[in-house]
């Protein structure tokens, strides 16, 4: 469900979009997440999965601001986050 966790995407300071609840990940839990984005559309959607559940979900946001660069992770406030096997591929 998209309100049970916070997702966000953000560039430079700017957040996209930010789920009304304030429910945080849980813990000693793996996640996974997919981001799809298409610069030259302004296309970007990001879901959040536990196991084979989808978690949350930004729905898909038009973004022409944001041509590309870097990704990457960060976490506002929880600790002892471990990134784990993160990959990328452009297509």
């Amino acid at each position: 469900t998209q309100d049970l966790e916070k997702t966000c995407v953000i560039h430079s300071g700017t957040q996209v979009t930010q789920q009304t609840r304030n429910v945080g990940w849980k813990d000693k839990t793996s996640y996974r997440w997919f981001l799809q984005h298409r610069p030259q559309e302004g296309y970007i959607r990001v879901r959040f999965y536990e196991g084979q559940q989808m978690v949350a979900d930004t729905g898909i946001i038009i973004d022409t601001t944001m041509r590309g660069g870097r990704l990457g992770v960060f976490c506002f406030s929880q600790e002892n986050i471990i990134w784990a096997n993160l990959r990328y591929r452009c297509n």
